[in-house]
Order: structure tokens, then C-alpha cells, then sequence
């Protein structure tokens, strides 16, 4: 036995249950209203399911056309992950790469300051070294004026002796 549903017993013009079903040549039912009513709008006795087969054939090449645009959609949206994967890869070499910059630096800086801080203490020692000898000179030469003043104090002949 078979089973119907109530698409079985619908028009495909109004999708109600047909009233007064009419079987055109083509082999389509119709409510007999709907079909009067389509002839009077199209000016012509054709099958309302033809407009539909027609408009279905003129809707393939926008059919189409919808999905080649959802195809380019998908490689857009792939290109475009491609290059955020690829900027966020190449910002991570960037920032490994000033890190080293960064390492490199520091280290010429700390051995620079160090040559720096090593030159001052060998120019420093140099100095105090002058220095030392400076002051010895100094005390040698005044322990000699002021000997030279004492004796100059003394007398005449005594001077002229210790000469």
C-alpha cells in the first residue's frame, strides 16, 4: 500500500491542498484558480512550472557564480591566515634577533666600561707615583733650603765652609 503526504496533494503555485486539481500537457497539476489566474497575468496559456524551470535555468549561472565567490571567499581567508602566521613568525625571528642584538650590546658595553674603569686605575696609580715622587722632592728640596737658611743664619765662615 502506499503512502501519501500532503506534499502529494499541494499545489506548487500556491502550496495549499489543490482545489479543483487540473493535469496540463506537460504532466503538472494545478489548482484550477491558480493556473485561470497565471494565464490572465501572463497574457499566455503556458505551464506556471515552465516560469519556475525557467527562472531555476537562468538562476544556474548565479548559482555559479555564488560559488566561485565562496571559493575565492575560502582562499581569501586562507591567504589571509597564511599571512598573519607568516607576520607572527617573522615578528618572532625579529624579536630573537634584537634579543641577540640586545646580549651582544650589553656585553660590549660591560667590557668597554671594564676597559675603561681599568685605564682609569693604571692612569690613577701613574699619577699617585708622580705624585710620591713630587712630594719627596718637594720635602728633599725644603729639609735642603731650610738647611742652607740655617747655616746662612750661622755666620759667613761657617757657610762658606759646609760649601
Amino acid at each position: 500500500m502506499a503512502y501519501f503526504s500532503e506534499v502529494d496533494f499541494s499545489c506548487p503555485v500556491c502550496c495549499d491542498i489543490y482545489n479543483h486539481p487540473v493535469i496540463l500537457s506537460c504532466s503538472h497539476s494545478i489548482c484550477k484558480a491558480c493556473l485561470e489566474q497565471y494565464w490572465e497575468t501572463k497574457g499566455s496559456q503556458e505551464c506556471p512550472l515552465q516560469e519556475k524551470e525557467e527562472v531555476n535555468d537562468k538562476l544556474k549561472p548565479l548559482k555559479d557564480k555564488l560559488a566561485a565567490f565562496e571559493d575565492i571567499k575560502v582562499t581569501c581567508d586562507e591567504t589571509a591566515l597564511h599571512l598573519k602566521v607568516q607576520a607572527q613568525h617573522t615578528e618572532k625571528q625579529i624579536k630573537e634577533e634584537f634579543k641577540k642584538l640586545h646580549r651582544f650590546l650589553r656585553d660590549e658595553e660591560a667590557a668597554r666600561i671594564a676597559a675603561l674603569r681599568e685605564e682609569e686605575e693604571q692612569k690613577s696609580q701613574m699619577m699617585k707615583d708622580k705624585l710620591e715622587k713630587i712630594n719627596s722632592e718637594i720635602s728633599s728640596l725644603s729639609d735642603t733650603i731650610r738647611a742652607i737658611e740655617e747655616e746662612m743664619g750661622a755666620g759667613d765662615i761657617t757657610f762658606l765652609l759646609h760649601l
